[in-house]
């Protein structure tokens, strides 16, 4: 009894994404190459 609780709570080991879920990816998405001036400037090593 307790077996199968164990076996529906692990899920089918695929990943869904929720539609709740589609806002919040795309305004925290990134794109690949473009870094804001600040977030370089933020990026590089200090002067010495």
């Amino acid at each position: 009894r307790d077996i199968r609780i164990i076996q529906e709570s692990l899920g089918d080991g695929v990943k869904k994404v929720y539609e709740s879920e589609l806002g919040p990816m795309k305004k925290l998405r990134r794109v690949a190459g473009v870094v804001a001036e600040s977030e370089a400037a933020d990026r590089e090593p200090a002067a010495v």
